[in-house]
């Protein structure tokens, strides 16, 4: 009840350096704690890693799967001061909603609900199966980002996201993601014991077989183009894969 009370005091936006920052309510992970200062250098040091891995810059065509309110567009417009082309997808509608509302009103920016069944955060959610689509149009983005999104999924839905991920990436395009994948380990696992802290409530953390995970991207279009063990703070791993012909 009081969390209640106080997310409805909080206000709908935190100016920050003319940038719209989400209400402390809707940081996730240990940001709502974390003054608006930290938020954004965060942000901005997720794009750094971008660029570092990926090449990235503004004038591609961006694909952020999980944006939740926009943090990473957030730390494009810190970084870059605008980006050309950008679509946030996630299945929390009220992420969605107010990125909609506040972010996603300028240029070629929007973002989309995608309504994927998640136990954590969408248990009402449609199933994901082969008939599951990503509300896109074919070969539309350059680079599709998955911050901490597979690492809540299991291998059947990862296997759904990256086919819609190779139809809606052009020919040459990028997948970036962070997962939790480790060798000598199940093929999946819900909230392993004893693996890197302690996991609770549903798939706060599921740990992938690394070769099982990069067999199922070479079957789905992709090649691997690097792979860094453990580089997030959270203990996930990054993956840049790149779309393969044939």
């Amino acid at each position: 009840m009081f969390k209640n009370i106080k997310s409805a005091l909080e206000p709908q936006f935190v100016d920050y350096q003319g940038l719209k920052l989400p209400p402390r309510s809707m940081r996730l992970g240990s940001m709502p704690g974390k003054s608006d200062e930290t938020y954004v250098r965060y942000a901005k040091s997720s794009v750094k890693l971008l660029q570092r891995t990926t090449g990235a810059d503004p004038n591609q065509r961006f694909l952020d799967v999980g944006s939740g309110p926009g943090r990473l567009l957030i730390g494009m417009l810190a970084k870059w001061g605008s980006v050309g082309c950008y679509c946030g997808l996630d299945v929390d509608a009220r992420s969605i909603s107010w990125a909609q509302q506040h972010l996603g009103q300028s240029g070629d920016v929007r973002f989309e609900l995608l309504d994927g069944l998640s136990e954590r955060y969408n248990p009402q959610g449609v199933k994901i199966d082969r008939t599951f689509r990503f509300p896109l149009e074919d070969a539309s983005f350059d680079l599709a980002t998955l911050f901490s999104v597979f690492s809540h999924m299991w291998l059947f839905e990862i296997e759904v996201y990256l086919s819609e991920l190779r139809r809606v990436l052009a020919s040459d395009g990028t997948v970036f993601a962070t997962l939790f994948v480790e060798d000598d380990v199940p093929d999946e696992e819900e909230n392993p014991k004893g693996y890197i802290t302690e996991w609770s409530g549903p798939r706060h953390c599921i740990r992938l077989n690394r070769p099982a995970f990069e067999k199922m991207a070479l079957e789905q279009g992709f090649k691997l183009a690097s792979f860094e063990h453990r580089a997030m703070s959270s203990g996930q791993s990054v993956y840049v894969l790149t779309a393969r012909d044939g």
